[in-house]
């Protein structure tokens, strides 16, 4: 069905019921095997202001520390459940995001043209170097990199002279050896010697994502809708850090935004199409 308003709640409603099932998976691997993942964004800002899903997002994400997110990715081929599905690098020759994603099977949220399953992100924290201007120009090379990475999804961009490194590296290099010149580039710490975490996959502006480890020194079980997932111990102070003293006031109704997906097709076969827009969330519309 084409979504109009009154749609648009039902189709929310039946979506995160979806992420829901796929969060749980998560949740049950990474209890499983001791490893520790976070609500993350404006996940962590729903459980905090919401208890649960902010009422006009549409989507999940999660952050690991970079050796846990590497032991999931190792494990998932034997843990992972038959519905659910990984999209990461070792699994796609041309994955095309520098995050992971879990799928659930049967459904798909088609996006920038891009095609996958209805998704949980899975995104790496790098042990990493408080913010400085070394830690900015990793983070100039890295989107060079990723850039690359996603000209893997469909078209090369524009043959413009700013973008003809980035279509070079997209045509000679694989996914993987794209994402080892990111590794070599941002060089993980090993976290014991480590200050601070790092979410370089972040569309946020690097100085807002890096952050004591210490504000992720445990994690707390925290309410989402009517099941309880973990996050950072110090969530307030990382909602604070990344969004402003304010992130617990609603924005105003201009600025509640989603992805926008072109098409998405649940497990149930319902399926619901949108038209093409350009007016998807910023960093802008949640930070003033």
């Amino acid at each position: 069905m084409t979504v109009d308003t009154v749609s648009y709640n039902d189709y929310l409603k039946k979506l995160h019921n979806e992420i829901l099932i796929i969060m749980d998976e998560i949740d049950r691997i990474c209890k499983l095997r001791g490893l520790r993942y976070y609500l993350a964004s404006g996940s962590c800002l729903g459980a905090l202001r919401h208890k649960g899903f902010i009422p006009w997002d549409d989507d999940l994400d999660i952050m690991m520390p970079f050796e846990d997110f590497r032991l999931l990715i190792d494990t998932l081929n034997k843990d992972l459940s038959n519905e659910f599905y990984l999209k990461w690098i070792t699994t796609e020759k041309e994955y095309y995001h520098d995050y992971a994603k879990i799928c659930l099977k049967n459904t798909q949220f088609i996006e920038n043209e891009c095609e996958q399953g209805i998704f949980v992100d899975i995104f790496p924290l790098y042990p990493s170097t408080k913010y400085s201007f070394i830690v900015l120009l990793k983070k100039k090379i890295y989107i060079i990199l990723s850039a690359a990475l996603y000209c893997k999804s469909k078209k090369n961009l524009s043959w413009k002279p700013r973008n003809w490194l980035i279509n070079i590296l997209s045509k000679t290099l694989n996914s993987q050896t794209i994402y080892k010149l990111i590794l070599y580039v941002i060089h993980p710490l090993k976290e014991n010697k480590a200050e601070y975490y790092a979410c370089y996959p972040s569309v946020y502006p690097i100085n807002r994502q890096i952050t004591p480890i210490d504000w992720y020194r445990e994690c707390v079980s925290m309410q989402f809708e009517d099941r309880y997932y973990w996050c950072a111990i110090d969530s307030d102070k990382k909602m604070q850090f990344e969004y402003g003293k304010d992130y617990m006031e609603l924005p105003p109704i201009e600025k509640r935004k989603t992805h926008y997906p072109l098409l998405v097709r649940l497990s149930d076969g319902s399926t619901f199409q949108f038209a093409k827009t350009t007016n998807k969330v910023t960093y802008e519309d949640i930070i003033k």
